[in-house]
């Protein structure tokens, strides 16, 4: 059953991939994906056994799909009911980011026991579910050509002069900011339009270009794909190994649905999920020129070549998404949709009313040694995550970083 089931939807897929670069559209409103997640939902829908909060859950924080106020949601369900996280090295990276999962990259202690991750890491999944026994796994995805913009803007559009990214390179960063679209394009105050009109007639730079995965397949890149394989077999294979894993993938533009679903997988209150809406918005001047510009079939054709993993990704997704909605009920859905949307309001105006109770839970005894910092700028260095600027600079230059994990001994 399974390898008839694997051949039909390969020839779908390759298919629809057909159809993307004739007419520029995908649609796999047809692709029947697997019975387990109807099944799970409609369990938990009907179920009439009290539910019990998580001890456990690995949320896979990715780049600009509203990540931070699902940050801020499982911080305060953490807080709630006494889940302690792992830390990161540096900032909101962790897990040797950009290199798949690694455990021994993070602050001490690491303790997995009772444990959550809810920072930025790129997902591993041959590691993270066997560290994480029992537990839910949680992320966002967003329309591949959206995600671009709002990634393009934080990363490099918003430092359109000079001093800007000097400025933001002197922090405790190793983020690399404006990489690689300036190495791309060589220079700053560039809007999204002439980038793809500059790949378009150049191409992308080489596969070992640092941060490249950031044009190319990022969000499937975060989820552990290899970015620079565009394989149908292989990106299919893929997708059912994440459908498999995690319990819920959020999407967000459909963010209040999926804050109903996540009620029912994480086991609490609508008011536990609120997550202050002025996380929710950015702005720039750079920004304010890639909004509500129309590109061109040529431009989007360009974009779409190149981010293949990304659309076969969102597409599946976001129908499993409206699959649980379907068993969720319609009418159900709308009634809680409103209910949790009062709630952000009536928060929003005085935060006293979502304020939750919070717990201290267990320590626990450490169950990995921290990495060192040697180890760690190789691993990202060997997996296109290094620069000439920021954190890497100092360090090749033997100044402080102003780092203190990177300053000190980690351990």
């Amino acid at each position: 059953m399974r390898k008839y089931f694997s051949s039909f939807f390969l020839i779908i897929i390759i298919l629809v991939f057909v159809y993307i670069y004739q007419f520029g559209t995908l649609d796999l409103a047809h692709i029947k994906t697997r019975s387990k997640d109807e099944n799970k939902i409609k369990e938990k829908i009907d179920s009439k056994e009290e539910c019990k909060p998580l001890k456990s859950f690995v949320f896979l924080k990715k780049h600009k799909c509203a990540s931070s106020s699902f940050q801020s949601i499982f911080k305060r369900y953490s807080q709630e009911n006494g889940i302690g996280a792992l830390v990161p090295f540096y900032g909101s990276y962790g897990g040797g980011y950009p290199a798949r999962f690694q455990p021994q990259f993070f602050k001490a202690p690491i303790i997995f026991t009772n444990r959550s991750i809810r920072c930025h890491h790129r997902f591993n999944a041959d590691v993270e579910p066997a560290l994480f026994p029992g537990a839910k796994f949680f992320t966002s995805i967003r329309e591949p050509f959206e995600a671009f913009k709002s990634n393009f803007n934080y990363h490099y559009g918003r430092f359109y002069i000079d001093k800007n990214l000097e400025r933001r390179d002197k922090s405790c960063s190793v983020a690399c900011w404006g990489e690689p679209f300036k190495s791309i394009v060589g220079k700053l105050n560039v809007t999204v339009s002439d980038y793809l009109n500059k790949v378009e007639e150049e191409g992308l730079p080489p596969d070992d270009t640092p941060f490249l995965f950031r044009v190319k397949n990022f969000q499937g890149f975060e989820l552990g794909l290899d970015s620079n394989n565009f394989d149908l077999k292989y990106i299919y294979d893929e997708i059912l190994r994440l459908d498999d894993i995690f319990d819920l993938i959020m999407v967000q533009e459909y963010f209040y649905e999926s804050l109903v679903l996540l009620a029912t997988e994480l086991c609490t209150s609508f008011r536990t999920l609120y997550a202050a809406t002025d996380r929710m918005v950015s702005s720039s001047r750079l920004k304010e020129k890639n909004t509500n510009v129309e590109y061109t079939k040529q431009q989007m054709s360009t974009f779409r070549k190149d981010n293949i993993q990304d659309y076969a990704i969102y597409e599946f997704f976001n129908k499993t998404l409206w699959e649980k909605i379907d068993k969720y009920g319609h009418e159900r859905m709308t009634n809680d949709v409103e209910k949790i949307k009062k709630i952000y309001k009536e928060c929003d105006k005085n935060r006293s009313l979502c304020e939750i109770k919070k717990i201290k839970g267990e320590i626990g005894e450490p169950e990995f040694q921290p990495g060192t910092k040697e180890e760690l700028l190789k691993v990202m260095a060997e997996n296109g995550g290094t620069c000439s600027s920021g954190v890497f600079k100092s360090i090749q230059e033997e100044q402080e970083t102003h780092c203190s994990y990177m300053d000190e001994e980690i351990y």
